[in-house]
């Protein structure tokens, strides 16, 4: 859990701590990260980190949460697969590529363990709608799981445009 005394931080104080969580959790997954680890990177002492969140979890979530906004925000668009593709493409120089590397590789599978799925919906998305958006965060689950099948995942991204265009 997120304490409440978190979010009395100053913003300055805040950011910096959200921007060290990040740089931590994109370089350990959630099975290797610490609470040393936490408090080396960011400076503050293990009882603020305990002061703050509970568990590394809680702090990894919270940072996740942002970057699942900032990196829906960067795909939003009138295509949503043009989106995906160039997301895909582009992977190389995105600057979440190890955070994001590091949820699909491991950190996925912990938060679902922890009963914390990230699968967001609004309960308004039709059966159609639903299904591609979860095939959609397949395809990218499985770039970064098998980067070198980059060419096929992208030609099912486009064979699922296809039928979505058949089928809406």
């Amino acid at each position: 859990m997120i304490k409440p005394l978190f979010y009395k931080l100053n913003d300055e104080k805040r950011r910096k701590l959200e921007a060290d969580l990040y740089q931590i959790f994109s370089e350990k997954d959630l099975i290797t990260v610490s609470v040393k680890d936490i408090v080396a990177v960011t400076g503050i002492s293990r009882g603020s980190f305990y002061t703050y969140f509970d568990t590394p979890v809680d702090a990894y979530s919270y940072v996740f949460r942002k970057v699942l906004i900032r990196v829906h925000q960067q795909m939003m668009g009138a295509n949503a697969f043009g989106s995906v593709r160039q997301f895909i493409e582009s992977m190389d120089e995105n600057p979440d590529r190890d955070f994001l590397k590091n949820y699909y590789t491991v950190n996925e599978m912990i938060l679902e363990a922890n009963g914390e799925s990230q699968m967001i919906t609004t309960g308004e998305e039709n059966l159609h709608k639903w299904m591609v958006l979860v095939s959609i965060h397949e395809l990218i689950r499985r770039y970064f799981l098998n980067p070198g099948d980059k060419v096929e995942i992208l030609s099912r991204l486009s064979s699922l445009e296809e039928w979505e265009k058949e089928n809406s």
